[in-house]
């Protein structure tokens, strides 16, 4: 029991006061800090983030054209044709499957985050970054990432998944904003304002109720 108690404290301190060593997994050389190994060079990251201590290696990566000799070699028993239709597939598959985060550094958020530094801004009285699609077209509210999602109660300010800012304001989920206008719900979960421009809704029924009345014998209701 005592062990485990050890290793909370050490878990906690190391989560509280931040990494201050890391140790390469090739070398077990321990020391500061950095993307490189400084014993054996190794790369410890290929995205490296110094004020969060970040280690990632998930980043987009450029075919390498150097490949073609190594996969030549895998079919240099078949004809000139298979492999080059091999080949295409080889390339459009490492095409289709290549993931990138594209991971950033906000100071104004003051954590890493994905999508492309070149496709967001921060905006400082929200406290969080937005798409540069609602640079202009968004009602600010101070924190408004700062808070659960009112659908699925996940913490939006620290979520990867893609977010709307509603009318009003409140910001949901994208996803989770689909799922409620497939159930029919059109106003926000947190305020009950209209979530969505329903001037076109509003304008056809009133187009209705002023349509002429329906004849006398057709008014009254039937029993």
């Amino acid at each position: 029991m005592n062990l485990l108690w050890h290793i909370v404290i050490l878990l906690l301190l190391f989560y509280f006061l931040g990494a201050s060593q890391v140790i390469c997994s090739l070398c077990n050389k321990e020391q500061d800090v950095q993307q490189d190994c400084s014993n054996c060079g190794a790369c410890l990251g290929k995205y490296f983030c110094a004020k969060c201590n970040l280690f990632d290696d998930d980043v987009s990566s450029e075919f390498e054209f150097s490949q073609v000799d190594e996969t030549r070699n895998c079919f240099q028993y078949i004809s000139s044709e298979v492999f080059l239709s091999c080949f295409l597939l080889f390339v459009a598959c490492s095409l289709v499957f290549q993931v990138s985060k594209n991971q950033f550094h906000c100071d104004g958020c003051g954590i890493c985050r994905t999508g492309g530094v070149e496709n967001f801004y921060h905006c400082d009285k929200c406290g969080c970054c937005y798409t540069y699609l609602l640079k202009d077209s968004h009602r600010c509210v101070d924190r408004a990432m700062h808070q659960n999602c009112p659908v699925c109660f996940e913490y939006l300010f620290e979520s990867t998944k893609a977010v709307s800012v509603l009318h009003c304001g409140h910001t949901i989920h994208l996803q989770c904003l689909y799922e409620m206008r497939a159930h029919q719900q059109f106003s926000c979960p947190v305020c009950l304002r209209s979530s969505c421009d329903m001037s076109d809704k509003w304008q056809k029924l009133d187009q209705e109720v002023q349509l002429p009345p329906l004849p006398h014998h057709s008014a009254h209701p039937v029993m």
